[in-house]
């Protein structure tokens, strides 16, 4: 549970209070949600080349 309250304040930058407030299935849907931001997916778009260089 530590982990999943630590997830979602890094994320949405919400205090111990909000989170205690938050239902036990709606704690792991906020964290689902913190993890999909913090992990890029698959295709994500590469960098423009800067300057037409490499």
């Amino acid at each position: 549970m530590e982990e999943a309250y630590a997830d979602i304040a890094s994320v949405f930058h919400w205090s111990m209070s909000d989170l205690d407030a938050i239902p036990y299935v709606e704690l792991i849907e906020w964290r689902q949600r913190a993890l999909d931001r913090i992990v890029r997916p698959v295709g994500f778009p590469k960098k423009e080349k800067e300057n037409g260089n490499e």
